[in-house]
């Protein structure tokens, strides 16, 4: 029987009484279930500043763009490599399968392979040996690394993670490899810099997903903050994700900005 992957988001007050009463309900049923419990709610705000931190927003729709870009190449023969730090491969097929994506079928093909590594495991040398080896095992043509934020809160010695992802990205440039590197920032755009150690020069482009406030509605928006070489669009966009679907939407007209966290590409 197929396991399902589900965020929990237990909440405050009479919350976390009913989350667990529903998970002994649902689990009696025999499926099998691989709970993510996330923080949310007041404690939440005292402990993050804010009822949805950014680690529950990723926990939600984290990979779902970057997964996107690799199965979409996958599909046009370009094989692809998912480095994954905070989700296994089996967690990654099941969110795929939930947009009509057949990864599995896509990694017997060899046309898309996962290398999982958990940071409190990571040697920071040998990961880099071992992606460029499965990236040439593979014939990636497009890799992505999920996320550098991750990396930097394994790796304190900020001149030993800067030469980790220059080496990625100096290894991918001479073999024409297009790599998309995830980061989490929490704030406004500028807060880029401080997320990423201020490593943004390293990217040609930079592509921002955040939540923005649309008449009394919040939306998903998608934007490129920065495009090396290139008079890029500047509007942002909605982003829509609705299993199956997951598509860039029209220009959003006055938006207004919340303190929700930033999420980039």
């Amino acid at each position: 029987m197929a396991r399902h992957a589900v965020t929990l988001l237990p909440g405050d007050g009479v919350g976390p009484e009913i989350c667990e009463a529903a998970v002994r309900v649902l689990e009696a049923t025999g499926v099998e279930f691989d709970w993510d419990i996330q923080p949310a709610g007041e404690s939440a705000m005292k402990d993050y500043g804010s009822p949805l931190p950014q680690q529950t927003l990723d926990s939600i729709r984290k990979t779902l763009v970057a997964l996107s870009f690799l199965v979409d190449g996958a599909r046009r023969g370009e094989p692809g490599l998912m480095v994954s730090w905070e989700e296994s491969p089996a967690q990654l097929m099941r969110s795929a399968q939930a947009f009509g994506w057949n990864p599995e079928e896509l990694r017997q093909d060899k046309l898309l392979d996962v290398l999982h590594v958990s940071p409190a495991q990571l040697t920071i040398e040998r990961h880099a040996v071992e992606l460029i080896e499965r990236a040439q095992q593979v014939g990636a043509r497009r890799i992505v690394i999920d996320s550098i934020t991750a990396i930097a809160a394994a790796v304190p010695e900020v001149a030993t993670y800067r030469y980790y992802l220059w080496a990625i990205t100096d290894y991918c440039k001479r073999w024409g490899i297009t790599v998309i590197m995830t980061a989490e920032a929490d704030g406004p755009v500028w807060a880029l810099k401080d997320g990423t150690r201020g490593l943004t020069f390293v990217a040609d482009t930079i592509i921002v997903l955040r939540y923005v406030e649309v008449e009394g509605d919040l939306k998903r928006a998608v934007g490129v903050l920065k495009m090396r070489g290139s008079g890029h669009d500047t509007s942002l966009h909605e982003l829509l994700i609705d299993p199956p679907h997951l598509a860039v939407g029209p220009r959003l007209a006055a938006v207004n900005v919340p303190g929700a966290a930033l999420h980039s590409l």
